[in-house]
């Protein structure tokens, strides 16, 4: 009984481990595709660091555009303002 008990829990420690991994990769290679520009990702680059180094270029790319974009937003007069100043 206790061996079944064993057996048991070692298979559904196998199989959440196998889907939690599957979903794991499968959110990676989607982060990869998005910064790389839609580029099929293989298991060699999912698991390169120089793919992953090129990914954190481009995230911190994509990152500081939308800061920018953000500032000069922020900073850019209303119309609206202007109109009701004249």
């Amino acid at each position: 009984m206790e061996t079944e008990l064993h057996v048991l829990a070692l298979v559904i420690i196998i199989v959440a481990t196998t889907v939690s991994a599957w979903i794991v990769a499968f959110r990676m290679r989607r982060r990869m595709r998005r910064a790389l520009k839609g580029r099929r990702i293989t298991d060699v680059e999912l698991t390169s660091i120089a793919t992953w180094m090129d990914v954190d270029h481009a995230e911190k790319q994509e990152q500081q555009a939308i800061s920018l974009t953000t500032v000069q937003e922020v900073h850019r007069p209303d119309r609206r303002d202007a109109a009701h100043s004249r």
